[in-house]
């Protein structure tokens, strides 16, 4: 899909303006640059993702070093591939997921904010990487094995504003 591309294409022609450069040594450096800076921020959007859902502070550092001394990480914030944006832009879906299942769960209720912001991660998400769609799909199973949950104590559970919420977050990333 073309949307790192796309990024990386404008990131190149901004680094070039920038520095005033016309040889391919810093179109290589600017390439493997962009998928560093996003590498990096996948540390505190993990650590952000981790306080979502566990409340810990501590719990939430943990992860965030992880991510942060992670091999696997480290190498792929070398390369100039898209797997640096898929994975921030997997965090922020699941931040999106995590704050939406929280709310449909204890009642509390979900900003149109979150519904949009979800809707547009997973857009760009899906057009950065066909895998990002795997994970669509583990949130679609997560989320209706929670519906069930609701609705064997209350029939009519899919229809609070929550639910119906989160069916326009399932339609609009749709």
């Amino acid at each position: 899909p073309p949307g790192y591309f796309v990024l990386a294409h404008w990131w190149i022609i901004l680094f070039h303006r920038l520095i005033g450069s016309t040889d391919g040594y810093a179109s290589l450096w600017a390439e493997r640059a962009i998928t560093a800076f996003l590498g990096a921020l996948a540390v505190p959007g993990v650590h952000h993702l981790a306080q979502l859902c566990f409340r810990q502070q501590r719990l939430s550092m943990i992860c965030a070093a992880l991510v942060a001394v992670s091999p696997f990480a480290t190498y792929l914030s070398q390369e100039a591939r898209p797997y640096s944006l898929a994975i921030l832009l997997n965090i922020a879906s699941l931040c999106c997921f995590v704050t939406a299942t929280y709310a449909v769960a204890e009642g509390k209720p979900l900003r149109w904010r979150t519904v949009f912001g979800w809707i547009g991660v997973n857009t760009l998400g899906v057009s950065v990487h066909y895998f990002f769609g795997l994970s669509l799909l583990a949130q679609g199973i997560a989320l209706l094995g929670l519906l069930v949950q609701q609705s064997h104590r209350d029939l009519r559970a899919w229809r609070k504003p929550n639910w119906v919420k989160v069916y326009i977050a399932a339609v609009g990333t749709f």
